[in-house]
């Protein structure tokens, strides 16, 4: 009886201790496709520039991250309701500006082409684009209207 008491205690003492050392600490990263930065690949993993880069900086700082692919619109509902812990994502978005904390570094930008079709007026800027034949980005700064 005894020897059977002192090997639960050790089980019991030891439990938390092997629990401990399996779990890593996780963080939810949301993303959406925009290739080559962040997409899903052929075999359904993440991948990108932006996903290897968060992964390794959440590495070197001893978290674990889980990717997930979302819509835009999901994604910000995430964000502002705690589900999603981190997005990579462009800085400066006023509905989100009081549900998340933004980093002070710029870790790199991404130029974005305007294209328009042959025989058409090109559009004068981007704020002037016609969307009734593209979705817009729901992350889009700004707002597009028709050219007239």
């Amino acid at each position: 009886m005894p020897r059977r008491f002192c090997l639960i205690l050790i089980a019991l003492l030891w439990l938390p201790v092997a629990c401990a050392a399996g779990s890593e600490r996780r963080i939810h990263v949301g993303y959406y496709e925009f290739p080559p930065y962040s997409y899903t690949d052929d075999q359904g993993h993440p991948s990108g520039v932006g996903l290897e880069l968060t992964a390794r900086l959440l590495d070197e700082a001893g978290y674990q991250a889980e990717f997930r692919a979302y819509p835009g619109a999901r994604l910000y509902n995430g964000l502002i309701d705690g589900s999603i812990a981190l997005w990579f994502g462009a800085p400066g978005k006023p509905e989100l500006a009081e549900h998340t904390l933004e980093s002070r570094y710029l870790l790199g930008q991404i130029a974005l082409n305007l294209y328009y079709r042959p025989g058409t007026a090109p559009p004068r800027s981007p704020s002037t684009c016609t969307t009734d034949r593209a979705p817009r980005r729901p992350d889009c700064p700004t707002t597009c209207r028709a050219v007239a």
